[in-house]
């Protein structure tokens, strides 16, 4: 059986606040929904990302295959180049 998946994301800037990314699914059958936000804004409009500086509160991250599909592994960022636990410059 088939049915009809609505997404709706919604990008929010407000003041002295990060962006807020508000996503939402709904579906007329009973199905898994698996969708992640990988948006990517090149705010300076420079060729790469070099003086960003990014931060992420995330102490894994999921292994993928040589197809870049999920293995279901998870593996610690600690000394990796997956270490983005505090704020640095790229």
């Amino acid at each position: 059986m088939s049915g009809n998946l609505a997404i709706r994301v919604r990008f929010a800037l407000v003041p002295d606040q990060p962006l807020s990314v508000d996503t939402s699914a709904q579906c007329d059958v009973l199905t898994w929904c698996n969708y992640a936000h990988h948006s990517y804004f090149n705010l300076a409009e420079v060729e790469t990302i070099a003086g960003y500086i990014l931060e992420a509160a995330a102490d894994e991250y999921l292994v993928v295959n040589e197809a870049g599909m999920p293995t279901g592994e998870m593996r610690r960022v600690k000394e990796t180049a997956f270490d983005f636990r505090t704020a640095g410059c790229w």
